[in-house]
């Protein structure tokens, strides 16, 4: 039962996210720049989204293009290139979490409270088993919306991801 729900989940879940952003992957680019990488080099984006450094480039392109990116290199390292949300980027980035958010809260507030509880500790132990690494836990957090988990004290994520780092646990992983 829990394939088919996160199947019909997901699938709603896109749909919304390609209604807010158009095809091709914006959305998660998007997600992951408002959530934690907006001024980060395209590395992070790439490796936060579990894509190539050469497919997040076009990504880049096509926001650029579209105005929801600025692109400037890196002052440390001229070689890299930073990418930031402009104000549209923002925009967009807020119209894409709300639509995911509507989806899920629907969901969710259809439930009883004891029902409502039990959802949430079984996500934050699938979640908190699920982050074995940094990377894993970015590309999870791109996702979320801090407020509802927590964070950072009572996200289990970020728990993960900090207890990972205790066990001297570097950034990689499997990335599951």
């Amino acid at each position: 039962m829990l394939g088919a729900v996160v199947d019909v989940l997901a699938r709603d879940l896109e749909a919304a996210r390609a209604s807010a952003s158009g095809p091709g992957g914006r959305a998660a680019a998007v997600s992951a720049l408002a959530a934690f990488a907006s001024g980060s080099p395209i590395d992070r984006l790439a490796w936060s989204l579990g894509l190539s450094h050469s497919r997040v480039v076009r990504l880049v392109d096509q926001l650029e293009a579209d105005g929801q990116v600025t692109r400037a290199r890196g002052t440390a390292d001229r070689r890299t290139v930073h990418v930031t949300l402009t104000d549209s980027g923002w925009a967009l980035a807020r119209r894409i979490a709300t639509a995911r958010l509507a989806i899920l809260r629907d969901e969710v507030e259809a439930l009883g409270a004891d029902d409502r509880a039990a959802l949430d500790r079984i996500c934050a132990t699938v979640l908190s088993r699920r982050i074995d690494s940094l990377r894993a836990a970015e590309r999870t957090c791109r996702l979320c919306e801090p407020r509802a988990c927590g964070h950072p004290r009572r996200c289990p994520v970020t728990q993960a991801a900090n207890a990972h780092r205790s066990a001297g646990g570097g950034a990689h992983g499997s990335g599951r």
